[in-house]
């Protein structure tokens, strides 16, 4: 196995890890989310859209990162 290869299989590990870390880390940011807005009162939604938002894209950003790895491992050639 050639060191190109090494490196590839390496990134996908990584990403792999990175997108176990993406879940938990969306579930704790729609928790916070959640928490917010039941005890945030009347301006409870609007406190905690931040949260929803951010946790949504960002797990969108991290388990998109797979198919655009794949999509370049395909494209790319040594």
């Amino acid at each position: 196995m050639d060191v190109i290869q090494q490196l590839a299989n390496m990134g996908n590990e990584f990403i792999g890890w990175m997108q176990i870390l993406a879940v938990v880390g969306a579930a704790i940011g729609f928790g916070i989310g959640g928490f917010i807005q039941i005890f945030g009162g009347a301006e409870g939604l609007r406190k905690a859209k931040p949260w929803y938002i951010g946790a949504g894209v960002g797990l969108i950003f991290v388990l998109g990162s797979s198919a655009i790895a794949t999509f370049l491992e395909s494209k790319i050639t040594f």
